[in-house]
């Protein structure tokens, strides 16, 4: 459940703001796994989501 919402979030990001909506949405990535064990070595895998593709990676991988 957690994770649709934020591809969803992610994807609409992408859509509306494009490479900015990547940057943004990175600082959005560290608030969803705020208190999830495993959420620093997921943050730190934060400055590599450069493109849609590599956000559907990264957030699969973790949630």
């Amino acid at each position: 459940e957690r994770r649709a919402l934020i591809l969803r979030h992610g994807e609409e990001m992408f859509r509306r703001h494009g490479v900015l909506g990547i940057k943004e949405m990175r600082k959005h990535l560290a608030w969803y796994s705020r208190g999830i064990p495993g959420a620093a070595a997921f943050r730190a895998e934060l400055p590599k989501v450069a493109d849609p593709d590599s956000f559907r990676a990264v957030v699969g991988r973790f949630f």
